[in-house]
């Protein structure tokens, strides 16, 4: 990949685009369905085939997709998100940055440890210590399946001393002498996500001290046994990118289904169904073997809509979608990307979503344009921010949780994100959208990625700056290429 940064003339643009977030929930796809035994050879018809490949992706999607984590954390050497083998501590003492992408937007104030932990021959004993009352800390348990099963930490367990078994669902032991508590996995392998709350950049040698206290050792050396026989290395498959969308996604979920050994009682219909297509930890999935016609159709059970959906943490996650109207299918691609990032319908939960002038509290008219800031309230709203009252009475003023985030109201009442406040670009008066110039961006057929932000401008105050990443099978594209685009 290629990083090319630009410096944007502050000129209007009129041109708009959406990049859509698919949000693939993992929600128990396991409907008796009339699924046969694991382990039985049954024949499928192209229909049939098609539709357990369509429930085998939902659910197995993020499983999959924890395998790449996994793979690049702890198999491929090369890789650079690599930190380093099982039941090893791997802490950075440093901010993240957009380079780091293996975890999804990781926070920028709380320096990270990450690390795998394999429970299959014995548990693993974490030590953690004290910390001061005002810091904010916690350890994010997370088996194969991707469910967060346990916290460690300032809002659970403390800021107080403790040492903690890490248990596999093999172990039958009783509480060692010394152990605060034991906490158990449903599967032999663990992620950990460790995030430490950093004051600011002064505060880093504390953070790096804090990280350096925590401790990961077995259960065996904990108590000062013998260690008991390595549980044999499984077949890693080498992970490559982009498999995930296509045919090879079976493969991946029949090996880590083979992790998991055994599914859980709600997930056993499920593991029928696809044990009829030879998924499972009792086959060896090969998907050259299945006929033209079945593979025709697990590759079309992997076509799916986009459900696009809006909310941020304070929210309690998403809180509303975009609900889509069938005429809206008679539409050109463009133009159904242009309803599909707009938002209409809130959860339950939600009392009001409202698009509001922040100085005078009164909704934005619906004419598309006059733009406001999107403001929650309900039930799914939190109730501050964790020892700042300050930041939470700021952010509740008016009675409504103020987003940050600047929309727009459809006459149909849709409404639709323009930006955050903070990252408009004030440029000689003039308020630039930057995710509208990165929608341009995006349009180029040389860019992969693209970030703006403003960059200080004596003539203008400030104005947009690009970076962006090219594709590595494209030619030579330079600064001025960019500029082209963007002036047309």
């Amino acid at each position: 990949m290629r990083m090319l940064q630009s410096r944007i003339r502050p000129e209007r643009y009129w041109f708009t685009f959406s990049l859509l977030l698919a949000v693939l929930f993992q929600q128990g796809y396991a409907e008796e369905k009339g699924s046969e035994p694991a382990g039985t050879s049954v024949e499928v018809t192209a229909e049939e085939a098609r539709a357990i490949a369509k429930d085998a992706y939902i659910y197995g999607f993020p499983i999959v997709m924890n395998y790449k984590t996994l793979y690049n954390f702890v198999i491929d050497e090369d890789s650079p998100e690599y930190k380093g083998p099982f039941n090893q501590l791997a802490c950075l003492a440093r901010l993240f940055t957009p380079e780091d992408k293996a975890v999804v937007t990781p926070n920028a104030d709380t320096p990270y440890c990450m690390f795998w932990m394999d429970l299959r021959a014995e548990p693993v004993v974490l030590t953690l210590p004290e910390l001061e009352p005002e810091r904010f800390y916690h350890l994010q348990l997370i088996d194969l399946y991707t469910h967060n099963f346990a916290y460690l930490g300032t809002l659970t367990t403390g800021n107080g001393a403790g040492k903690y078994l890490i248990a596999g669902p093999d172990w039958d032991g009783e509480k060692p002498e010394g152990i605060t508590d034991v906490i158990r996995s449903e599967t032999g392998f663990v992620f950990d996500v460790t995030r430490t709350q950093l004051f600011g950049p002064e505060d880093l040698p504390r953070v790096k001290a804090i990280q350096s206290s925590y401790d990961l050792q077995p259960l065996s050396v904990f108590l000062g046994q013998a260690t008991p026989a390595a549980a044999p290395p499984p077949d890693f498959p080498v992970w490559v990118e982009g498999s995930q969308f296509d045919e090879r996604f079976f493969g991946y979920l029949d090996f880590m289904l083979s992790l998991l050994e055994k599914p859980l009682e709600v997930d056993k219909p499920l593991w029928n169904r696809l044990a009829r297509l030879g998924i499972g930890p009792e086959h060896k999935f090969d998907f050259a073997a299945l006929s033209a016609e079945i593979q025709d159709a697990l590759k079309a059970g992997l076509d799916f809509d986009v459900s696009h959906a809006y909310g941020l943490t304070e929210v309690h996650g998403s809180a509303v979608i975009c609900s889509w109207h069938e005429e809206w299918d008679l539409l050109s691609i463009s133009e159904q990307a242009e309803r599909k990032k707009r938002q209409d319908v809130r959860y339950p939960m939600l009392e009001e979503l409202v698009v509001m002038d922040p100085e005078t509290m009164t909704p934005v008219p619906r004419d598309g344009e006059t733009i406001g800031e999107v403001m929650f309230r309900g039930n799914i709203v939190m109730k501050g921010y964790l020892k700042n009252p300050e930041a939470g009475a700021k952010a509740f003023a008016g009675g409504y949780f103020h987003s940050g985030d600047l929309a727009v109201c459809h006459p149909d009442g849709y409404i639709e994100i323009k930006d955050r406040s903070k990252d408009i670009i004030i440029s000689g008066g003039e308020n630039i959208s930057s995710i509208e110039v990165e929608a341009v961006l995006y349009r180029h057929p040389a860019v992969m990625e693209a970030a703006v932000s403003a960059m200080p401008d004596e003539k203008w105050g400030e104005t947009p700056c690009a970076f962006v990443t090219l594709r590595d099978d494209v030619g030579d594209v330079s600064e001025q290429d960019i500029h082209r685009f963007l002036s047309r």
